[in-house]
């Protein structure tokens, strides 16, 4: 189970949602953007799920995430990565 939710009152906030088996798929899901160097759409139905069931008012389902390669020459340098 993948789910992402965001605040009506705090737009610039994402909670990303995952249990074991939504661990392994978004692992999965980033390691095939990673590969082909393209992007990849999650959309609520097929990829995401809709959890919690019942919102709060305020509280949104992402209904797509867009998963995208970005090619820099900044991890590429000498820079310390934690």
């Amino acid at each position: 189970m993948i789910s992402f939710i965001n605040y009506k009152g705090v737009p610039e906030q994402l909670e990303v949602v995952v249990d074991k088996q939504g661990i392994e798929e978004l692992i999965e899901y980033l390691k095939f953007v990673k590969q082909s160097e393209d992007h990849i759409h999650l959309t609520l139905g097929t990829e995401l799920h809709e959890y919690p069931e019942n919102l709060e008012p305020g509280v949104i389902n992402v209904k797509s995430v867009r998963l995208e390669f970005y090619k820099s020459d900044i991890l590429d340098s000498d820079a310390k990565v934690l």
